[in-house]
């Protein structure tokens, strides 16, 4: 039964590549869709109705297709499931990543001009979950000029919050680079 209620909510098409390319693509997918999954199936956590649902493993798909381009589709499903499901950690917590691969990936110029929508959704999100460490590492991108000190001091607290994040650790291992 789970097996094909997960079929039914979530697929993807791989394209075209080698045997192994395809392979590994399609894993590593997978792995991060089952991820989110367990993310929507949670027994601490409200359950999802199965369309918000499905949209949050199509994000978290996107996301992770999108993470190093543009990730405005993944981020467009994610207000979505923010709007259908307020309360929804998780959701939150990719909605922070989409936000801050899309600000990182602005020019000079337009960033500044988002900062502030930006700084608004993060001081939104923490009211809903003060700890988010999403949230911390989300907020490194804010701090002005080259405030070392003030970025490390983000990132090290969203790792106490979460040590096995890996969106922090990655981010912490860019900040000590």
């Amino acid at each position: 039964f789970r097996r094909v209620l997960f079929r039914s909510l979530w697929s993807a098409d791989f394209g075209t590549g080698s045997q192994t390319d395809l392979a590994q693509r399609t894993s590593f997918t997978a792995a991060r869709v089952l991820g989110c999954a367990l993310d929507g199936y949670s027994s601490a956590r409200p359950r999802l109705k199965p369309a918000v649902l499905k949209s949050y493993l199509n994000a978290c798909a996107l996301l992770d297709e999108t993470f190093f381009d543009d990730p405005s589709q993944a981020l467009s499903i994610l207000r979505q499931v923010n709007e259908q499901a307020p309360s929804f950690r998780p959701g939150w917590a990719k909605r922070l990543i989409a936000e801050t691969n899309r600000y990182q990936s602005l020019n000079p110029a337009q960033r500044k001009a988002y900062a502030p929508q930006f700084r608004r959704l993060i001081s939104d999100v923490r009211k809903l979950y003060a700890e988010l460490p999403e949230a911390d590492v989300a907020e490194v991108e804010l701090v002005p000029g080259r405030d070392f000190y003030g970025e490390v001091k983000l990132v090290d607290r969203a790792a106490r919050s979460d040590p096995d994040n890996v969106f922090v650790l990655a981010a912490r291992s860019l900040e000590m680079l």
